[in-house]
């Protein structure tokens, strides 16, 4: 059981970061996104990818 929770938290931690990468990548792609100032990009990173507490 306790295995179990393990794995579950390492997976959505991992599911977490990734996607929290995809959005900092997507945030800063020219192609996509029109430049912005760093605070609508952090805030727009905040929107898709919330950081875990630690």
């Amino acid at each position: 059981m306790i295995r179990i929770l393990i794995a579950a938290i390492i997976a959505v931690s991992l599911a977490v970061a990734s996607f929290g990468g995809a959005a900092w990548a997507a945030g800063r792609d020219s192609y996509y996104y029109p430049p912005v100032n760093s605070e609508e990009v952090f805030a727009r990173d905040l929107a898709l990818a919330p950081i875990p507490k630690r």
